[in-house]
């Protein structure tokens, strides 16, 4: 029923949708519809198909950190000195201060964001990716966007 190998299935009005949604996933159908000139049933259809044809993933919040007392955030780049790559993976999958993983060509194997309160969870983290590789920390002074 669904195209999944076409960017063809996404049109304009998918895409407003699409970005209401990523600015604000609790955005009601309603005022999204207004927006669109579409009304809330055939909006909510529109993300019904979208889910189906797996553009959207999931829905999820964007917490203020700071506020949570977690201010410092880091971006480390690890280089991979043995080939255990799942293991690094589940090690860092089961960090709760590890908000990203990406695995990376150019300069380094892996880039990690991790956000926590201060340099003394960061340091325990540093401290145990030594058994997979070095690394090349970052520390954000400043976020600019986002």
């Amino acid at each position: 029923m669904y195209e999944k190998d076409s960017m063809d299935f996404l049109d304009e009005t998918d895409r407003q949708i699409l970005s209401m949604l990523k600015s604000n996933s609790r955005t009601a159908l309603k005022t999204i519809g207004e927006q669109v000139h579409l009304t809330a049933q055939a909006v909510s259809n529109r993300i019904i198909r979208l889910q189906k044809l797996q553009v959207i993933r999931r829905y999820t919040i964007d917490i203020n950190e700071e506020k949570m007392g977690a201010a410092t955030i880091a971006y480390i780049t690890v280089f991979m000195k043995t080939r255990e790559h799942q293991q690094l993976r589940r090690f860092l999958q089961a960090e709760d201060i590890v908000k990203e993983v990406h695995r990376i060509s150019g300069d380094g194997c892996y880039l990690v964001k991790v956000i926590c309160p201060g340099m003394m969870e960061i340091n325990r983290l540093l401290d145990q990716l030594m058994e997979y590789g070095t690394y090349r920390l970052n520390l954000s002074t400043e976020r600019i966007k986002g």
